[in-house]
């Protein structure tokens, strides 16, 4: 469903939810599903403004994360790199979430589960990229 606006989408909603255990909840989901902060963040390129990056840059990812795909940390290094950039560092973890947890698949559904807050390695390589910066 596609709607120009939020009335519309929470008038389709209401006749889309009528008569289901949903009734009643057109409102509370056109308030979740239409935010138009979400909308512009969904049609932000990032692209756009890898030429303006000239400072160094650490992209970091877990190999388990399911919200942000490993790939975009060449389409990072790549995209940056090809302004003259050479300061652009990536680095994958292996068995880490999208939280930079220990995982076993990488579900949200397991964050609440894993103890440890972040993995000791992370912060590591963080503290000697910022460290190589002096």
């Amino acid at each position: 469903m596609q709607s120009g606006d939020a009335a519309t989408c929470e008038r389709k909603l209401t006749e889309l939810f009528n008569g289901t255990p949903l009734a009643g909840q057109a409102a509370a989901t056109t308030q979740q599903l239409y935010n138009v902060a979400k909308i512009e963040l969904l049609k932000y390129n990032p692209e756009w403004d890898f030429p303006e990056i000239t400072c160094p840059v650490l992209a970091l990812n877990g190999d388990k994360d399911c919200q942000v795909p490993v790939e975009n940390l060449e389409f990072i290094r790549k995209g940056i790199s090809e302004n003259g950039n050479t300061q652009v560092k990536t680095i994958v973890f292996p068995g880490l979430n999208h939280m930079f947890q220990p995982a076993v698949t990488g579900s949200p559904v397991e964050y609440s589960d894993i103890e440890e807050t972040i993995a000791p390695a992370v912060l590591q390589e963080i503290v000697n990229w910022l460290n190589q910066l002096k």
